[in-house]
């Protein structure tokens, strides 16, 4: 069985979409939502009243400030972990997806299911490419996580459409959660303005709420503070450096994204995907507009099964 972990903060009908999505192509799964704080509360009812009568579909009961690179999704994704070890939810495969993934075509168990966990083959490097190497070099959690379990390189990875089994992303959770995670999330990405705004409208006890939240889970604010840190996409790299010891047959990722047109997917992708016509397997396709009216994301949802 197949754990999707997926962090939303879109309109509760966008969101609902995704589940159709998800479970017309992966009909036996179990999906794990964690619902940014940015979301209104009265979407969140919304979307929680149609979420509730869902087999297999469950919303984390703890919502983060979520924000862009800057290490949050890393913990939704931890959190969205916790919460099905919780549950005691039944899985053999976690497969990690953004809010914009969707499928068109069915069959990954199938492609997943005699390998370990997904990871790239080569280490980062100080010359990389990838514009989070200096921040990710710079973590030092990520580095103190290393050394104490005798790991000597930074492995990188797509992010969207990796999968690790249950064994092996269990222990990196708990890798994960041996040191801890500092930052005050949505802080960087979304501003003090835009957060105090939110602030004002909650009372007093929402607000002591949200404090304790974060001093239960998230911060000693002395690390928050010393930018050695970083504030960079930690997904990316998290997972496949605190894996690498754990796996011994990798595959590659399932989420196709068009890197060399900026993330644009067409319907001809999403044709040559399902017809078979990519140098890969692919399953899912990442980026789809977060509207519900988006023509792409109109397109896949009338697609036929296959």
């Amino acid at each position: 069985m197949l754990l999707f972990s997926i962090p939303v903060h879109e309109q509760p009908d966008v969101v609902l979409n995704q589940i159709q999505n998800f479970t017309f192509y992966n009909p036996d799964s179990t999906i794990v939502l964690h619902v940014s704080a940015w979301m209104p509360e009265a979407d969140y009812r919304q979307l929680s009243s149609h979420v509730v009568p869902l087999e297999n579909v469950y919303i984390n009961d703890e919502r983060l400030w979520s924000g862009h690179a800057d290490g949050t999704q890393l913990k939704m994704h931890v959190l969205n972990i916790l919460y099905a070890r919780k549950l005691g939810l039944n899985y053999e495969f976690i497969c990690f997806h953004a809010s914009n993934d969707m499928f068109v075509r069915s069959g990954v168990q199938s492609f997943i299911s005699e390998m370990c966990g997904c990871a790239e083959t080569n280490p980062l490097t100080r010359d990389h490419t990838w514009p989070h190497t200096k921040a990710c070099f710079n973590d030092k959690k990520l580095q103190e996580i290393m050394r104490r379990n005798s790991l000597s390189l930074i492995r990188v990875n797509q992010f969207e459409g990796s999968f690790y089994k249950r064994r092996i992303i269990e222990t990196v959770v708990d890798r994960i959660l041996d040191v801890g995670m500092d930052e005050i999330t949505g802080l960087y990405s979304h501003g003090l303005k835009r957060l105090s705004t939110r602030f004002a409208h909650w009372t007093n006890k929402g607000i002591k709420k949200a404090i304790a939240s974060c001093k239960k889970r998230l911060i000693p604010l002395p690390g928050w503070l010393e930018l050695g840190y970083g504030f960079y996409p930690k997904e990316e790299a998290y997972f496949p450096t605190l894996s690498q010891d754990l796996i011994h047959r990798k595959g590659s990722k399932y989420c196709y994204m068009n890197w060399s047109a900026q993330l644009l997917i067409t319907k001809e992708d999403v044709d040559n995907i399902r017809s078979n016509k990519m140098k890969e397997d692919y399953f899912a396709v990442k980026r789809v507009g977060r509207k519900l009216d988006d023509p792409l994301r109109q397109y896949i949802s009338n697609l036929p099964l296959r």
